[in-house]
């Protein structure tokens, strides 16, 4: 079998697909440590793709050629590889500092297609950021809560919340 150290940040465009250890992994995101490195099956038109938690990298075409609208990457993300989907419409960012990524991460059309949400008070960070200054539309992720306690003898005591995030 593999063993990849965790020191490896980066792993190129299809490099394990087809290999016994491809096939042998479960349908759905493939991640070697914290490096996405692509994904198994067949991406339904129309999805969010939401990358794990403790991701630091994202393999070129790791989840490219497919038509998700969404994707949502954590904080721990630094690096994007090239040729992500050219059918993006939102793109949620976690990260305060943004990713490295280079001319051939994103498509001409996605720089007007797609909107960019990142941290409150990123906007210019990412707007001033090598590629980044090529997007039209990047926004500030806009975060609230809603609270209602209800305490009614008759159906208990409740809380419902709902909050909105970059999830």
């Amino acid at each position: 079998y593999i063993i990849i150290p965790k020191s490896v940040a980066y792993i190129g465009q299809n490099v394990f697909y087809n290999t016994q250890w491809w096939n042998d992994q479960a349908a759905g995101q493939i991640y070697v440590n914290d490096i996405l490195c692509g994904y198994k099956g067949t991406i339904k038109n129309d999805t969010t793709i939401i990358v794990k938690d403790g991701t630091r990298s994202i393999s070129p075409g790791a989840i490219g050629y497919s038509r998700i609208v969404s994707l949502v990457l954590p904080n721990s993300v630094t690096t994007i590889g090239k040729n992500l989907p050219s059918s993006l419409i939102s793109l949620k960012i976690q990260a305060e500092e943004p990713p490295t990524i280079d001319t051939l991460t994103f498509s001409k059309n996605d720089y007007s297609m797609t909107t960019v949400y990142v941290p409150c008070g990123t906007v210019s960070k990412y707007a001033s950021a090598k590629y980044w200054n090529y997007f039209s539309n990047i926004r500030e992720q806009i975060s609230h809560s809603i609270t209602i306690n209800t305490n009614n003898k008759n159906y208990g005591y409740g809380v419902i919340s709902n909050t909105e995030s970059n999830r």
